[in-house]
């Protein structure tokens, strides 16, 4: 059910990915630095869906 759940909610977060990534690369050009923050924030939600999905809830006691 945990799974049902994450993914469905996960499915706009995927939508405005995909439209902001076709955005930049029809419409308007970005800076590389502006596609490694996008590649970066991605990254991370990608981490923290696998994380969740799998239950894994200490990384987020980890220390900073």
């Amino acid at each position: 059910m945990r799974a049902f759940v994450l993914v469905l909610s996960f499915v706009p977060f995927v939508y405005y990915a995909a439209k902001d990534t076709a955005f930049h690369l029809y419409g308007r050009k970005v800076t590389l630095t502006e596609h490694l923050l996008h590649a970066a924030i991605g990254l991370v939600l990608a981490i923290m869906f696998m994380h969740a999905l799998r239950g894994n809830h200490w990384m987020w006691w980890a220390p900073w």
